[in-house]
Formats: structure tokens, sequence, C-alpha cells
């Protein structure tokens, strides 16, 4: 599926890296794509060879069938992910961050009790973690020219007040914490220091799989 396809944008800076990061907003998704097209995100997950597009969580089959479905037809996941952002459905949560009106980075956020799947993982499996008021920072995905400048601090910093305004009372997140840098696919969740200096606080789990926790 060619990013040319999507939107607006002139894609080409994206996958190039001549996008500017400043100055940066971050805005609701709905709102984004509201605004912008349904496929305005999309660029942003091709240009980091991204099939996924952040629909792992929600998806109902076996290890093999989500492998195939992201190597031949990505789009499913992509008119998924557009489809539950227009609906403002509870797997279709998130913010964006833009740079000149391009998109550079996207946070999902959504209520525990939308991603059972996340309860199902062996790692987490065990722990008592509450449902009702909660919601999860699930995915954290930073365009390559936008790393290290300030997009995931800012997406982090922006998710206090949106999960507040839907009476979220608590916020927590699955980022891996090791000491040595992680490649990407390895730190979908973002960077646990960003977390830590964000106020969250690190109350479940066993390390590199540590539960963080931010009550609002």
């Amino acid at each position: 599926m060619s990013s040319k396809t999507h939107g607006p944008f002139d894609t080409t800076k994206l996958l190039l890296g001549a996008a500017p990061v400043n100055p940066l907003s971050v805005v609701d998704a709905h709102a984004f794509l509201a605004a912008s097209g349904p496929h305005a995100l999309a660029p942003l997950f091709e240009g980091c060879a991204n099939r996924c597009h952040c629909r792992y969580w929600h998806f109902v089959g076996t290890k093999n069938e989500w492998l195939e479905k992201c190597a031949f037809r990505p789009e499913e996941n992509a008119n998924e992910l557009s489809a539950a952002i227009g609906a403002e459905a509870d797997d279709g949560h998130g913010l964006v961050a833009l740079s000149d009106g391009i998109p550079v980075g996207w946070l999902k956020v959504a209520p525990r009790a939308s991603v059972p799947k996340l309860r199902n993982q062996g790692v987490y499996k065990r722990l008592e973690l509450a449902n009702e008021g909660v919601w999860v920072v699930v995915c954290l995905l930073v365009a390559e020219e936008g790393r290290r400048q300030g997009v995931a601090r800012a997406l982090i910093g922006a998710v206090d007040d949106y999960v507040r305004r839907r009476r979220g009372h608590t916020i927590e997140a699955l980022p891996r914490v090791e000491d040595r840098e992680l490649h990407a696919e390895e730190a979908f969740a973002g960077p646990w220091v960003l977390y830590r200096d964000a106020g969250f606080e690190e109350v479940a789990g066993e390390r590199p799989y540590s539960v963080f926790r931010k009550r609002l």
C-alpha cells in the first residue's frame, strides 16, 4: 500500500526525514482525522515500516494469522484504526503529535477493559490490575526523524488531560525497562524514563516488564 495514496500530506517529507519537529503540537486523534481525512495517519505508520497500525491488542486469532495479516493485508489494519478513531470507539483513542501539520508521533491509550488481550499476556496475567477508571498507554510511535527531539515526551505529557476529560482516574503504562538502549520495536510503549519524569511510579511487575502508574 503506497503512502502516496493517503491524504493531503507531502509524505516524502516524512519518509525522507525532511519534516521539522518544531514547533510541535499534540492533538486528539479524532479531531485530527476529522480535519485531515480518514487516512491522514497512514503515512506515519508506513514511514516507520509499521504494518500493525496499532491493531495487535484488538486482533482475535493465532500468532500466525496475525503475522499473515500484517505481511499481506496491512491496509486492513489501517482501515480498522481509522474507523475506530472516527467512531471514537474504545479501541480508537489516541493522541497525534504534529510538526508543520505533518504527523510525527502517535500515542494509543485505551480503557483497560477494552484490551482484555493485555491481561492474558504471561508477564501481566498474574498481576491484580484494576479495570474501572483505568486507562493504559499501550503504544507510542515516533517517526525516525522526530526521535530524541521531544515528540514522545510531548505525547506522554498530554495524556493526563486526555484521560481526565474522559473521567479516568488512573493511567498505566507498560514500557520495557532496560539499562541498555532499546531497539525501536522493543520500545513500542515508549522510553520508561519519560514516564518516570512525567510522574508515573513503578508499581508492579518484574523488570523488564514493569507496570508504571499515575493517579490523576
